[in-house]
């Protein structure tokens, strides 16, 4: 029997600023966190969240993923200790690209000054898991720990993910998320260059006449909720819970993941896709 999981607590470091309650209250007031053509996290400075060591060790995405993880958890509920047996936590954070900013400054610092100038930092910080084991590492979780990548459905992955390790019994809570920070020279460069970008300026996700990301687009985003086993789940549980995980994967194929057939660099969720294209504006 298949056990139900609930999200508990939900972080968020985006263009909108830093909080999820703040990305709530201005998406909600109709306001864009574009300007000058990117949706950069401006409000964010990692200095005002992290020590000076791990803000120096981590590149942005995984800077963005450990302040919105401390958020979630925080939200939750959780304490100082663990409410869980810490091998039973798990972790999953998702990125399309990973330390993209970190390869670039130390490819110009190997060509620049040579290889023996690389920092040693360097792989650790690029690798696309490096959010999910900042985040597992600060907070003692033990438990199933890795990096999903699969370009923009990363997030939804995760968090698939993390609704099956608890529904087959495999964790009691995961920290699940996506984390993302694209916006350098050459990761412009290669969204220009493959032809990604909007060429009306407008960015429509799931509208049917989406034709790109807006503008100079790149984001800067991380979003990652606690989510968590609920045994025998009373009306106040549910009450409490910021949302039922089960509820969208209750629909036959709602949270199938392909892939559509022609670009490797879009997957997608397929039902939901296709539904929300022929929702009419107005709705």
């Amino acid at each position: 029997m298949k056990r139900r999981a609930v999200i508990t607590g939900c972080g968020a470091v985006t263009p909108l600023g830093v909080g999820a309650r703040t990305l709530h209250e201005r998406w909600a007031a109709g306001e864009s966190g574009i300007a000058d053509g990117a949706g950069a996290c401006r409000d964010f400075d990692p200095k005002e969240h992290l020590s000076v060591k791990q803000a120096r060790r981590l590149d942005r995405f995984s800077q963005f993923a450990l302040v919105a993880s401390a958020e979630a958890i925080e939200q939750a509920g959780w304490g100082d200790e663990l409410p869980y047996d810490p091998f039973r936590i798990g972790c999953v954070i998702a990125t399309g690209i990973g330390g993209i900013e970190t390869v670039e400054i130390q490819h110009d610092v190997m060509r620049d000054k040579g290889a023996k100038m690389v920092s040693p930092l360097g792989v650790p910080q690029y690798m696309p898991n490096a959010g999910a084991a900042a985040v597992a590492m600060k907070h003692g979780l033990q438990g199933q720990m890795f990096g999903v990548v699969s370009a923009c459905s990363g997030g939804a992955h995760a968090i698939g993910s993390a609704l099956r390790m608890i529904q087959y019994g495999d964790a009691d809570a995961v920290l699940a998320g996506g984390a993302e920070a694209t916006l350098t020279e050459f990761g412009f460069a290669c969204f220009h260059s493959m032809q990604a970008l909007s060429p009306t300026g407008i960015s429509r996700p799931f509208d049917a006449r989406r034709d790109g990301f807006t503008g100079r687009l790149a984001i800067h985003p991380a979003q990652v909720p606690v989510i968590n086993e609920v045994f025998t789940p009373s009306p106040e549980q549910i009450e409490k819970a910021k949302a039922v995980v089960a509820a969208f994967a209750a629909q036959p194929g709602a949270g199938t993941i392909g892939i559509d057939g022609k670009m490797f660099d879009r997957p997608h969720l397929i039902r939901a896709q296709r539904l929300l294209a022929t929702i009419a504006p107005s709705s």
